[in-house]
């Protein structure tokens, strides 16, 4: 039922199966910030214990909005934003930000 609503709105999915448990993920920026985050922000109240998570995607939504993704300052911000919130990784802050800086400073 929901991938019906999120159909009706023009939001893509993709299937994922993982074993004992079928589910869907929303995956590009104009899917996640574009379309879905409108939609949660106009019903916010509904998902109160899950406003730091909303939070971090309008922070994020507000950098990416000015390029800032496009610089080593701004990529670096979105990624310390991103775990600032509590989440089980593989990979810590510092992993990220080596790629990135040797990336971004080689070109």
């Amino acid at each position: 039922m929901l991938i019906l609503m999120l159909t009706k709105y023009n939001i893509g999915t993709t299937d994922k199966n993982t074993g004992n448990m079928t589910g869907f993920s929303i995956e590009g920026c104009e899917n996640v910030f574009d379309k879905l985050l409108p939609l949660f922000l106009e019903d916010m109240f509904l998902f109160y214990w899950k406003y730091p998570l909303l939070e971090q995607f309008i922070r994020v939504k507000r950098l990416m909005a000015f390029n800032a993704h496009h610089t080593l300052y701004g990529f670096l911000k979105i990624l310390t934003i991103i775990y600032s919130y509590e989440n089980d990784r593989k990979n810590p802050l510092a992993y990220w930000v080596d790629i990135i800086t040797d990336r971004l400073l080689k070109k």
